[in-house]
């Protein structure tokens, strides 16, 4: 899953980039996402498509020139509705750039997209602390033939599309709508079988089946293109002082976990809960999505006050890879020891 040096795409050329929110309560990290792209990519023509949006959404947006507002309603919701939006834009546009509404921007996105050939499709890299990355097990549980071991899992928190990837998209989209995809999604995240947990999952399947084994892909390097904060360990100690050393913070931050710093979660009624909420907290507080945050929140008309994660701001992108590296360290060691106690681990549907 590498690229070649083949042609590259010019970062002239307006960015067509789509953030996609239908739950009220996470429309905030929506315009954070927005907020971040209008800094860091001025010239991107961005899209945020939200089912129902209000007069205060639509207000927002119509104050921004190079962002529009779709309201309009699909089959699908949540993060399966993402083959969908990109097969919805590549009709108008030949590339179109999906990026999460927990992601936000952190550096020169279109000069590294602009090192990889328009027709390499882009992921994100997993965190290496995800569950049983790349191989082929994916693959074979959904009964596909096997074309490739995959060194990674294709995480979709970004993706990039061009108008070939169309008969990919259609496979997503199609898998995402099957009644064994559906069916498993009715049940507790940690009850799934690894290859129906999500949208990821089934697209891992199919980049790994002979059907589109010839499929050039260019995955964003977790820790260094990209930093998957799935906790405070998501982005490794060693990933964060690599971008102190090498002097340039990743390009993208990832908020991943069901947890969002800037959604209140349901009241913690037993002590570990209450525990749990209260570490998370922490992270939220020391990470580098909560400094970054606070720099965007008056653009994207986010509540500032003590009482939410990203009111203390930090000095200076240093301090945002730093300052949690203490508690990183604290929860990589907590992490390894559950792994080598086996728990936590979900179903592996034809491991390799």
């Amino acid at each position: 899953m590498s690229t070649s040096d083949r042609r590259r795409s010019s970062p002239d050329a307006a960015m067509q980039v789509v953030v996609h929110e239908d739950r009220p309560a996470q429309l905030v990290g929506a315009r954070l996402a927005v907020a971040s792209l209008l800094r860091q990519v001025p010239t991107a023509d961005v899209l945020l498509w939200s089912p129902g949006a209000g007069a205060d959404l639509a207000a927002w947006c119509a104050a921004r020139p190079r962002v529009r507002l779709d309201a309009s309603s699909l089959p699908a919701r949540g993060w399966d509705v993402k083959p969908a939006v990109l097969l919805a834009l590549l009709e108008q546009h030949e590339q179109a750039l999906w990026v999460d509404s927990d992601v936000l921007v952190w550096g020169d996105l279109a000069a590294r997209l602009a090192q990889v050939p328009p027709s390499a499709l882009v992921v994100a890299g997993e965190t290496p602390l995800g569950q049983a990355l790349g191989g082929s097990h994916r693959t074979r549980a959904w009964g596909l033939e096997v074309g490739r071991p995959l060194p990674t899992t294709a995480n979709t928190g970004v993706v990039r599309v061009h108008r070939g990837h169309r008969p990919l998209l259609e496979a997503w989209r199609d898998l995402l709508a099957d009644e064994r995809y559906r069916g498993a999604q009715s049940s507790p995240w940690q009850e799934r079988p690894l290859h129906l947990l999500g949208d990821q999952e089934v697209l891992t399947a199919l980049l790994g089946s002979a059907e589109f084994a010839s499929l050039e892909v260019e995955v964003l390097r977790q820790g260094r293109d990209v930093a998957q904060c799935f906790g405070p360990a998501g982005w490794l100690p060693a990933d964060r002082l690599a971008c102190v050393r090498r002097g340039a913070p990743p390009v993208l931050v990832h908020a991943m976990g069901h947890r969002k710093p800037y959604a209140p979660g349901r009241p913690a009624t037993s002590r570990s809960g209450r525990l749990r909420a209260r570490y998370e907290g922490l992270h939220h507080r020391l990470g580098p999505y909560g400094a970054l945050a606070a720099a965007l929140a008056p653009a994207a008309l986010a509540p500032v006050d003590d009482r939410l994660p990203w009111a203390r701001g930090t000095r200076g992108w240093r301090a945002a890879c730093l300052r949690e590296l203490p508690l990183a360290v604290l929860d990589l060691s907590a992490r390894r020891l559950r792994a080598l106690l086996g728990a936590g681990r979900l179903t592996v549907d034809g491991a390799t």
